[in-house]
């Protein structure tokens, strides 16, 4: 009776050796996935970040196109503005030769 005492005694030292091996094991696996899950969530974090920048390097462009246009447009209205006052000015000039041609021709 105590032999079959010890030999039970035994094959649960064995059981609980080997429950704990398969538990050892399992929790291996899960320290896998966990590493592969964080990994996933870096990866993704860090496609995100270059999304990011890639839109504000996109905004940023944008913008310095926008400046550009509107630089262009401020000069073009300058130099219309020049060209009217040119022309405003020869008007003036013929008006008056015109008025001093007249007044030449009345007296």
């Amino acid at each position: 009776a105590a032999g079959g005492a010890k030999f039970a005694l035994s094959k649960r030292v064995v059981d609980a050796e080997a429950a704990a091996v398969a538990e050892r094991r399992r929790a291996a696996v899960l320290e896998k996935r966990a590493l592969a899950a964080e990994q996933a969530c870096v990866d993704h974090a860090r496609r995100l970040a270059a999304m990011g920048t890639a839109a504000l390097d996109l905004e940023t462009k944008q913008a310095d196109e926008a400046r550009a246009r509107a630089r262009a447009s401020a000069a073009e209205a300058a130099a219309i503005a020049v060209t009217a006052g040119v022309e405003d000015a020869t008007r003036t000039a013929l008006v008056r030769r015109v008025d001093t041609a007249e007044a030449a021709a009345a007296a």
